[in-house]
């Protein structure tokens, strides 16, 4: 066993048996908080660097790819008329949010968070700026504001449903006269 392993088993003994008492814990662990180990190193800078630049290289694709789906959605939404249980699914799928509108609104969401938080942590590494207590303060949070319309477009939607079947109704009694 090395000197340094026996070290590191031993300070790793020390923090179990202390970490039910934060004071003894905090001046147990304190040595070996150097400034170094807090600091932000230059592989840290770089990864996150490459990641960064991955993300707005990738940004133009992905928005463009979402943007061919929605236009798909939007075409595809146009026959609905033809298919009652289509409409109903469509303003069933709205009222519960699990649409591919909604999809893509918590994509746009989402990647509007992540330039957030990624600008509140990167502001800090690359300047080495410590992230200080009061700083948690004004952390980004995730925020999706839900859609207040969910059951005003249940309405149409049923409203459609109910003229379709109407249209049904009405065709299949003029057949049934012509055959009687």
């Amino acid at each position: 066993m090395t000197t340094d392993h026996k070290e590191h088993t031993s300070i790793i003994l020390d923090l179990l048996t202390l970490k039910r008492d934060p004071a003894k814990f905090k001046t147990c662990l304190s040595p070996y908080l150097t400034v170094t180990m807090l600091q932000a190193t230059d592989l840290t800078k770089n990864y996150a660097a490459f990641t960064s630049l991955k993300d707005i290289g990738n940004r133009h694709q992905v928005d463009q790819y979402n943007a061919q789906v929605a236009k798909r959605n939007q075409r595809t939404s146009c026959p609905q008329w033809l298919g009652p249980p289509v409409i109903m699914q469509d303003a069933l799928a709205h009222i519960a949010e699990t649409g591919l509108d909604t999809f893509l609104y918590f994509q746009h969401v989402l990647s509007s968070f992540h330039r957030k938080i990624t600008g509140f942590y990167f502001t800090r590494l690359f300047w080495d700026k410590p992230i200080l207590l009061e700083d948690y303060s004004k952390l980004p949070t995730f925020q999706m504001i839900p859609v207040e319309d969910r059951w005003n477009s249940f309405w149409p939607g049923l409203g459609k449903i109910a003229i379709a079947a109407a249209i049904v109704v009405t065709l299949g009694f003029v057949q049934m006269e012509k055959d009687l």
